[in-house]
């Protein structure tokens, strides 16, 4: 199973652990990963974990890149790099496929048989939607940043595999912005237009993939679910009726702050949440995020607390966000009131 991802210092600790994640729930993979800074890429090398494959981010860069980086904001490069590195990678590497992860995914099994169903199949590239769930503030959300998700894509080294990569790979050379449209945002809304411009596409629809914070409000715990964090996390979709491990959750826009505290950004989103699944989901996973923290400032001088947000903080950028990414009155009203209702459920 080849998988890339792509990162640097001030994420490594998520990515460490989704790192071990993968190596508790998969027989056997190969994780080829970008190093975007020199002490992300000197501290994988030391670490010379079994299965990772390091690139530099001085050997990745080239002068399109460099043309690319220097017009556009460091968000919107690393989106632009998404498709570039996974086709860098498969070139370098004269892989048969590959499959890009971000890396604050974190695996409660294998995705092995979710993957080998595509690669069997006569599609080249693969995509998963966001799933979300159902409120008008989620159909607003799929209609401004995509029905679909950067978070676990796959394609072919194949004719057509490598049509598409390319097609993406230029679309983000040429427009990668962060602020959303109709018809653009970032690498992701791209991939909206995959199934009406090319055949061969193939939609990942396994039960337990993508779950996420705009998502998850539809599952709950069920019988099965162990009270063990290490454990398989299974779950039941109160929509669907569709039950069973959970493969993996994606832990978007999560703050864990120097104290230890942490800003889960769940129970503000629309929605009823299962209070036990998300501790059953949380809790581990930030516990997972603050030892390797602590590994890595012991071992590599890194994640200096006095350099990391002290605790439950609104910063004025995140306020002014907050108060002005609404597209109505109502949906802001809505929020606010559901911020005032949950907050203290989102700080753990």
């Amino acid at each position: 199973m080849n998988l890339c991802t792509l990162f640097d210092s001030n994420y490594i600790d998520r990515a460490l652990v989704m790192y071990d994640s993968l190596k508790s729930s998969c027989d056997s993979f190969t994780l080829y990963v970008i190093a975007f800074d020199d002490k992300c890429y000197n501290t994988l090398t030391e670490l010379n974990l079994p299965g990772m494959v390091i690139t530099s981010y001085d050997e990745f860069e080239d002068d399109i890149l460099r043309e690319a980086k220097s017009n556009r904001s460091t968000r919107e490069f690393l989106w632009t790099c998404s498709g570039y590195s996974i086709r860098y990678l498969m070139v370098k590497y004269a892989l048969n496929d590959l499959t890009y992860i971000d890396s604050d995914l974190y695996f409660y099994a294998s995705p092995e048989p979710a993957l080998q169903k595509f690669l069997v199949s006569d599609c080249d590239a693969a995509i998963i939607s966001h799933r979300y769930s159902k409120h008008p503030e989620n159909e607003y959300n799929a209609k401004m940043y995509g029905q679909y998700c950067v978070q676990f894509n796959t394609f072919k080294n194949t004719p057509n595999g490598m049509k598409i990569l390319n097609w993406w790979v230029d679309k983000c050379l040429e427009c990668c912005t962060e602020n959303a449209t109709d018809e653009l945002f970032g690498d992701q809304k791209y991939l909206d237009m995959f199934t009406s411009l090319f055949t061969g596409v193939y939609i990942y629809e396994d039960f337990g993939m993508g779950i996420a914070p705009w998502n998850v409000d539809e599952y709950v715990g069920t019988s099965e679910t162990p009270e063990s964090k290490d454990a398989h996390v299974y779950a039941k979709n109160t929509r669907t009726g569709e039950s069973g491990s959970i493969i993996f959750y994606h832990f978007h826009s999560l703050d864990i702050f120097a104290d230890g505290s942490s800003n889960i950004r769940v129970f503000i989103r629309p929605g009823h949440h299962d209070r036990k699944l998300i501790d059953l989901l949380y809790k581990p996973y930030i516990q997972k995020i603050i030892e390797k923290r602590a590994f890595l400032r012991q071992n590599y001088g890194l994640f200096d607390p006095s350099k990391q947000p002290s605790g439950q903080i609104i910063h004025e950028g995140e306020l002014k966000m907050f108060l002005t990414c609404e597209p109505s009155l109502l949906f802001l009203v809505k929020k606010i009131w559901r911020y005032m209702l949950h907050k203290k459920k989102d700080y753990l």
